[in-house]
């Protein structure tokens, strides 16, 4: 019994010779589309960190910028909070009970709340400021330690490395109105770069308005740190 050969058509031919360049149009195409997708997640990328280098670093506008001034002045009342006599007068020789004292989880949950907050701040302020061009041209990585080591983002890791230095045993646990726990009115140094808002309220005459603002601030500097430690000292 003799077999039937096997007749090739020119059809087959072309479509086994055209297979290999369709697998290598395909693999270009899948590349292409690959390195497009790369780009494009670049872009995101780089879309997100300039948004939030504006929502951090932008001028006072934003929700943001909103939020972290109100936390700032919440932090200053509920450290004067604290040092409040709610029991007993003075002198107290020991014998009085301060508002701290008696709500002491509260502030102490605030307080790691407040943290929380101006921790993340300050990540995303180093993540993006490279978007700023003269921290962007000393290149990612010594463009961020430039910027950390400067004087706003210092404030910043100075007003919350206290509390994590207490969490970490590093320092012992100290009580929320001692004079370790006065190192919470640095944030009032953050809310300086923010004492061009107050320019909202103004209708005030603005040759003095700027004048007037700086003296209260920098009052505030002098009796708020100065008030607890004469207590302390009193004591």
């Amino acid at each position: 019994m003799e077999s039937t050969p096997l007749i090739a058509r020119d059809g087959d031919d072309q479509a086994e010779a055209g297979l290999p360049m369709e697998r290598t149009r395909s693999v270009a195409k899948g590349g292409y589309l690959s390195l497009l997708d790369m780009a494009r997640a670049r872009n995101d990328y780089d879309s997100m960190r300039a948004y939030v280098h504006d929502l951090v670093e932008g001028d006072f506008d934003s929700w943001f910028e909103y939020s972290i001034f109100a936390l700032i002045i919440f932090n200053v009342f509920a450290f004067m909070l604290g040092t409040l006599i709610v029991e007993g007068s003075p002198p107290c020789n020991g014998g009085c009970v301060t508002w701290n004292d008696k709500h002491e989880h509260l502030l102490e949950v605030f307080e790691a709340f407040s943290v929380a907050v101006f921790t993340i701040e300050y990540c995303l302020r180093i993540w993006s400021c490279v978007e700023d061009p003269e921290i962007g041209s000393k290149g990612p990585f010594w463009g961020r330690i430039a910027y950390a080591t400067s004087f706003y983002p210092m404030i910043d890791l100075i007003s919350i490395l206290p509390w994590y230095l207490t969490l970490l045993n590093i320092i012992p646990d100290v009580d929320f109105t001692t004079a370790l726990r006065i190192f919470r009115l640095i944030r009032l140094l953050k809310a300086e770069k923010y004492l061009n808002a107050f320019s909202l309220l103004g209708k005030m005459p603005s040759s003095c308005s700027d004048s007037f603002l700086n003296c209260v601030w920098e009052t505030q500097y002098v009796m708020l740190p100065t008030c607890p430690l004469v207590r302390i000292c009193a004591r």
